[in-house]
């Protein structure tokens, strides 16, 4: 893994963590605070299986644009 896919995965998990606390304080954007966890989620999910395809040997977008 990489140290940007580290960070990213740290700010994921940051977000998260905001998110949730947002939701339990009772903040009145349900809505919106449950598209952010979807959508920082999604993104953690996304990073750990470019990182899981990396250790299998798999081409990343990067590899074949560039």
């Amino acid at each position: 893994m990489t140290e940007a896919q580290q960070q990213a995965i740290a700010r994921c998990d940051a977000e998260i963590v905001h998110a949730k606390a947002q939701l339990l304080a009772g903040h009145p954007d349900i809505e919106g605070l449950c598209m952010a966890l979807s959508d920082w989620s999604e993104e953690k999910r996304m990073i750990e299986a470019e990182v899981r395809g990396a250790v299998a040997g798999w081409v990343t977008v990067e590899e074949v644009s560039g």
